[in-house]
Order: C-alpha cells, then sequence, then structure tokens
C-alpha cells in the first residue's frame, strides 16, 4: 500500500516534465510559464488581459487610448490639434519657439495623458522592455504610422552609461526594434552615444531642457551616416523636442540630410 511519503515523491517526479510541456505549449502562443500561472492584468483597465495580440493590454484598456490622428496635427511636431486652428499647420509652439525643431517632422502614436502614462512607465522606469512590442502594436493601429516609418533608418535615442548600468537596456532602442517588425523596408542602427550626464528633465522647463543637452551627442566611433538614406530619431516621448532637437544636430553634423523623429506619445 502507498504511503503518503511515496505518493508525494510520485508527484514530485512528474513535475519537471509536466513544466516542461507547458513550457513546450506556451513557446507557440508567445507567452511564458509564469503567464499562464500568474495571469496578467491589463495596465490601464485592471482586468484580466484577454487572449489576443496584447501582451500587457485588454481590448478594453486599449480602447481608452487616445491616439493622434495626424490629419489634425502639427506638421512640424505631431502635437494634435484638439479643434484648434493652426496656422499653416503649424502649432503655436513650433512657430513662436525661439530655436527651430531641428527634425523636418515628428509623430507620435498616442498623446500622453493618465491612461497612457502607464504604458510608457513600464517600458521606461518599471523595467518592462516586452511591452514594446505592445506598443509597436499600438503604433500599428495608429493610422499612417507605420508608413511614416517605411523605409528609414530608425536611430534609437541613446542613454547615458550610468542610466544604462541602471535600468539595463535603453528603452529607445527596444522601442525601435519592435517598431521595425511593423513598418516594411526600415533597419535600426545605432548611431549615437550620449557623451555627457544630462540627468533626468522631468521638471526642466523647455529653455532649460535645450541648454541641458547641448553638446551632449556625438556620432558613434566608426559608424558612417549617408545623406542619401532617411533617418528617424525614436524615442519614448516628445515634450519639448530638445532632446530629438540636439540628436538631430549630429546626425546632420555626421552628414545626414533627411532626419524626421517618432516617438510613442506626445505630452
Amino acid at each position: 500500500m502507498p504511503t503518503p511519503q511515496s505518493e508525494s515523491a510520485a508527484s514530485e517526479k512528474h513535475v519537471p516534465a509536466l513544466l516542461s510541456h507547458l513550457a513546450y505549449a506556451t513557446k507557440f502562443l508567445g507567452i511564458g510559464i509564469a503567464d499562464v500561472l500568474y495571469p496578467r492584468n491589463c495596465l490601464i483597465a485592471g482586468t484580466p488581459i484577454d487572449a489576443g495580440k496584447f501582451r500587457f493590454l485588454s481590448e478594453s484598456g486599449v480602447a481608452q487610448l487616445c491616439f493622434i490622428n495626424h490629419k489634425h496635427a502639427c506638421k512640424k511636431c505631431g502635437v494634435p490639434a484638439f479643434g484648434e486652428i493652426f496656422d499653416n499647420g503649424i502649432c503655436a509652439m513650433c512657430r513662436d519657439r525661439d530655436d527651430e525643431l531641428q527634425v523636418e517632422c515628428s509623430r507620435s502614436v498616442l498623446v500622453l495623458d493618465d491612461i497612457s502614462r502607464p504604458i510608457v512607465y513600464s517600458l521606461k522606469y518599471w523595467k518592462h522592455p516586452t511591452i514594446a512590442h505592445d506598443m509597436a502594436t499600438l503604433a500599428k493601429m495608429c493610422t499612417g504610422f507605420a508608413d511614416f516609418l517605411s523605409g528609414a533608418v530608425l536611430v534609437p535615442v541613446p542613454l547615458y552609461k550610468k542610466r544604462f548600468r541602471w535600468r539595463g537596456y535603453n528603452q529607445s532602442l527596444h522601442l525601435a526594434h519592435a517598431l521595425a517588425k511593423i513598418a516594411p523596408g526600415t533597419q535600426v542602427e545605432n548611431l549615437l552615444a550620449r557623451i555627457r550626464d544630462t540627468g533626468t528633465q522631468t521638471r526642466l522647463n523647455a529653455e532649460k531642457r535645450r541648454k541641458n543637452v547641448m553638446g551632449a551627442f556625438a556620432v558613434k566611433t566608426g559608424k558612417l551616416i549617408s545623406p542619401l538614406k532617411r533617418y528617424v530619431l525614436i524615442d519614448d516621448v516628445f515634450t519639448t523636442g530638445a532632446t530629438l532637437s540636439e540628436c538631430a544636430k549630429t546626425l546632420r553634423s555626421g552628414g545626414a540630410l533627411n532626419i524626421d523623429a517618432a516617438t510613442f506619445a506626445h505630452g
């Protein structure tokens, strides 16, 4: 007659095989064992995630996001009009700024608000780089965004080495690789280096941001820039455009002629 100890030992013997079969099955679903054992809740709605195309979001959560319609946005920085009439398609911020935005055109997927902020924070602060997959899926849902990237060289905004060591990855590089999968003919090139620690800029105004990033970037040693290629700088959020402008200046100094920008959120 089996004892409780022998039954326990027999059960434990089957655990590795069970986990192996579970790992094999989940591989084809694009999820991990942890997702099966501990299902995620939507970052936005807080409800269980549907079995769909998103890993961290539910369809009900996505429905609350404010996508940017680029037919009704500034032709320069991409800020949505929200009913405001832009002069020749250019918003007041771009028209009146002392330093001209150094990219020809910038586009964003979403408005940065209380609904979309957890997505950005998950990538940037909460150390969930795999959410870049969901961000690219949302980008594909934004009319014209994938076409805007199509055929370009995607250049991620770099981190300073100290910030990179703390975070463990560059969120803009993860986003660039994810976006390259939804836009035909694109390639990712890590062309720039941040050569000076600019610190966090969250509490700086536009002028202080501009001064803070001045001269903070350089073209990486050995990297070649072609005047025949179109470059699109990739970052998580467009705030004042100071960082993107400084990166664009650096690319231009290396020989680039056609430079645009794309971010996940604008705000």
